[in-house]
């Protein structure tokens, strides 16, 4: 995960990780005995409804202390980079699924933009028949990763 969220570390970045540790991963690995979590390679986004009933985004921490984005910012942002197809089409599917849920029921879910949706965008080019990320997808599919807070007490914080 990437933007908002940070960097997810993949093990050949831990440099201080002995090769037994190593070995005891791939046996944990290999004998189905460890908790993973599957790495996707996407365009990261965060997206809450606030207590107005209007849909925010944010990239990054200062997007999120914001109040995050507008649609209108959103799409201003990545105007003319190399993914925005990807981040513009994702935005759509995603806002299409959010505005058919209740207004109510969206600030409730969002706690009034306090809780932010944590999600990947795999985009794939039916124009071109590729994508511009590194594991290459045959299909455009959103990923929810998790509802983040800044609350102390939730499972899931920024």
């Amino acid at each position: 995960m990437g933007g908002a969220a940070g960097h997810m570390a993949h093990l050949h970045e831990d440099l201080d990780m002995t090769f037994d540790r190593l070995l005891s991963i791939i046996d944990l690995v290999a004998s189905a005995d460890i908790e993973v979590t599957e790495k996707v390679d996407g365009q990261n986004l965060f997206l809450t409804v606030n207590s107005l009933g209007e849909i925010r985004t944010a990239r990054n921490p200062g997007d999120i202390k914001r109040g995050g984005m507008s649609p209108e910012q959103y799409t201003e942002k990545w105007k003319g980079h190399p993914a925005e197809k990807a981040f513009m089409r994702g935005f759509k599917a995603v806002k299409t699924v959010i505005t058919g849920i209740p207004l109510e029921q969206q600030i409730e879910i969002f706690d009034g933009g306090n809780s932010y949706v944590n999600m990947e965008i795999m985009y794939y080019n039916p124009e071109t028949g590729k994508n511009s990320n590194i594991i290459n997808y045959n299909a455009c599919y959103i990923v929810v990763h998790a509802l983040v807070t800044d609350d102390p007490n939730a499972e899931q914080q920024f």
